[in-house]
């Protein structure tokens, strides 16, 4: 039953623990390149992105497609000229941290950051050797006149990876000006809200708008080299892949999944949801200490839901991922042993949450890693609610470490928990 589980989970996941910080820039385990948008004249508010883990491309998920469901604090819609039009914090937080504005009066300043990076060694290992390139874009408009000007640099390459010492590069090798002019229309408020076309202000930042199978797709415009997707870049057109037990054909596509989350109509399997956590978040023990952090990003949780699932029955297992994980690394290196989790879940009812608790510093025990399981854990209870004595918790490697850590943080949450070589 619940023992089987947990030793297949738990004795198959390879972890270690890495240290490092970031002055600016934070590598996290988890990242996309492309967000889809529901093409509709009524407001929506739920949006999608692909899934990619950013510093190994050999280590992919190939049994499953991980598309992540996100909703926004406002509806987005469609203009009569058929812009995508998105309001102004929801765009910010997308792309958080990268993308930071500010508003006065009719004055919009918008800073946008990438950091490109390619794999130059060591693929196919934890310790990959990166190059990084950093791009900034500052934009600055006159929304009341719709002109504005935009100034580009590209900074000098540097080397870093997991466990690598950041070094925030100073030299900027290119600068360029210009001028850009928009529509009266590209910006629309709404109260105290500004709305703006997000396909037109993105462009701007090498990020390309593609329409098909009824979604607008905003993706960058060149897909970071990091990924194997960039043969088979993200679209809706994609098949989608069910894991190791729901069973769809290769005419079942990406929007098919999206449409069916939209409308719905998926009630089991595999769902990812997006989390949205501030700067301002913490998390709060039940001596009431307060663990404060410094991300600033949506943050994802994938979730297995049974197909006997019942709010009475099912139980629910958080599992706990180690430092070289994210929120897919447990179910796909066990799939790639021709191990499904799915298969466990199904046959003792459980539903399997696996929370995302790694930036560059991956301890669970601080940082956004716990606001991130308190999160999880109230949008798992709020969605696909189990009775409060049938919840448990389990790690391995610094999962291990972390599921003793939240344990003793939260003593009456868990009915059980197992923890396997905690470091």
């Amino acid at each position: 039953m619940l023992t089987k589980l947990i030793i297949t989970v738990l004795f198959f996941t390879l972890n270690l623990i890495t240290f490092s910080k970031m002055t600016e820039y934070q590598d996290f385990s988890s990242e996309r390149s492309t967000w889809f948008f529901k093409i509709d004249k009524e407001g929506k508010n739920t949006i999608f992105s692909d899934f990619y883990p950013p510093f190994d491309p050999s280590v992919k998920v190939e049994n499953f497609s991980p598309i992540m469901e996100y909703n926004l604090d406002s509806n987005y819609y469609f203009n009569n000229q058929n812009n995508l039009m998105v309001e102004l914090e929801d765009l910010k937080k997308i792309y958080a941290p990268y993308f930071s504005y500010s508003l006065e009066k009719d004055r919009l300043n918008i800073e946008f950051v990438r950091y490109d990076k390619e794999i130059i060694g060591n693929l196919g290992k934890r310790n990959t050797k990166l190059e990084y390139t950093k791009r900034v874009w500052n934009l600055s408009l006159d929304i009341k006149k719709s002109v504005g000007e935009i100034e580009y640099s590209q900074y000098e390459k540097f080397i870093g990876g997991r466990n690598k010492k950041f070094i925030e590069p100073t030299k900027i090798l290119v600068r360029k000006r210009s001028t850009i002019t928009l529509s009266n229309k590209d910006f629309e408020k709404s109260g105290d809200k500004l709305y703006i076309s997000a396909s037109k202000i993105m462009k701007y930042f090498d990020i390309k708008t593609i329409i098909q199978e009824g979604y607008l797709a905003l993706q960058f415009d060149n897909i970071p080299r990091i990924t194997t997707q960039t043969s088979n870049p993200p679209s809706a057109k994609n098949t989608w892949l069910s894991g190791g037990v729901e069973r769809t054909d290769e005419n079942y596509t990406w929007a098919d999944y999206m449409n069916d989350i939209i409308e719905g109509r998926r009630k089991s399997g595999w769902f990812w949801k997006g989390i949205y956590i501030s700067e301002k978040d913490s998390f709060r023990d039940n001596n009431g200490k307060s663990i404060n952090l410094d991300i600033n990003k949506i943050v994802p949780l994938a979730i297995y839901i049974p197909s006997n699932y019942s709010p009475k029955d099912s139980r629910l297992a958080f599992i706990l991922h180690g430092g070289t994980g994210n929120e897919n690394a447990s179910a796909y290196r066990l799939a790639q042993r021709d191990i499904y989790l799915e298969k466990y879940a199904e046959k003792y009812n459980y539903i399997l949450a696996f929370p995302n608790g790694w930036t560059q510093n991956p301890l669970w025990m601080h940082r956004q890693a716990l606001v991130s399981f308190e999160k999880s854990y109230d949008l798992v209870m709020e969605n696909f609610p189990v009775s409060e004595d049938r919840v448990f918790l389990m790690g391995n490697s610094l999962g291990g470490r972390g599921t003793f850590d939240v344990a003793m943080r939260k003593p009456d949450m868990f009915q059980a928990i197992v923890s396997t070589a905690p470091a």
